[in-house]
């Protein structure tokens, strides 16, 4: 191959190298997408990319009927809306918007609160108290931001109700999660308080009937570390 059919080549593998780098990781496993985006947007402060990988892992747990992971993609779409990495992005997100492209970015929280009632309804019919509570502490924050009072404290009120439920069917439950269980409802009253809500007491209620669903699949829904 003579010297000038060789630098074309070379510069066609180059370029080809390059873009393929600006793609980014791919995965078909939803968890591993949800991880990504809760990496792009608490880390490196990338919520496009973000936003990418959410939309990707809905669409899988979509196709595969897979109710677990949509519910957790749910939340962490909610998330990703009422989140700092896109509330620093502000001016790029009212010039070119959202990949969900019916939602302003005035509209944000509106549309952070529909995810995580999507991710409520799934959650809770799935018998996932644990995940449910914490779902309706990111609904009651989403709801103090909009100054819905009301429907924060409520939520709230939820939140401590789904975990009461939890810690119920779970009697035995070591010392270390017990006192973790504690923490979990003092940090929820704290937020209360913050909001001002009128009431911090923690429900005392009966044991729940069974979810009526099929028994929960092995794999549990992938837990974010992100704050609720």
């Amino acid at each position: 191959m003579s010297e000038r059919g060789f630098w074309p080549i070379t510069v066609c593998l180059v370029v080809l190298t390059g873009c393929a780098s600006l793609v980014g990781p791919t995965s078909d496993d939803p968890s591993v997408l949800l991880q990504w985006a809760e990496e792009d947007m608490s880390r490196k402060n990338e919520p496009a990319r973000a936003e990418d990988h959410i939309r990707k892992a809905l669409e899988i747990s979509a196709k595969r009927m897979d109710r677990p992971g949509l519910a957790e993609a749910h939340r962490q779409y909610g998330l990703f809306f009422r989140s700092h990495a896109v509330n620093v992005a502000a001016e790029h997100y009212r010039e070119e918007g959202f990949l969900d492209t019916t939602v302003r970015f005035e509209d944000r929280y509106a549309k952070a609160i529909e995810h995580f009632n999507a991710s409520r309804d799934l959650f809770e019919t799935l018998g996932r108290y644990d995940a449910l509570a914490s779902v309706y502490v990111s609904l009651a924050k989403t709801y103090d931001l909009t100054n819905r009072q009301n429907e924060a404290c409520q939520a709230f009120n939820k939140s401590l109700e789904s975990f009461a439920r939890y810690k119920m069917m779970n009697q035995k439950l070591d010392e270390h999660r017990s006192e973790e269980i504690a923490r979990y409802i003092d940090y929820v009253d704290a937020m209360k308080t913050q909001s001002g809500c009128p009431d911090a007491t923690v429900p005392i209620i009966s044991p729940p009937p069974p979810p009526a669903s099929s028994p929960p699949p092995s794999r549990p829904a992938p837990a974010a570390s992100a704050a609720p």
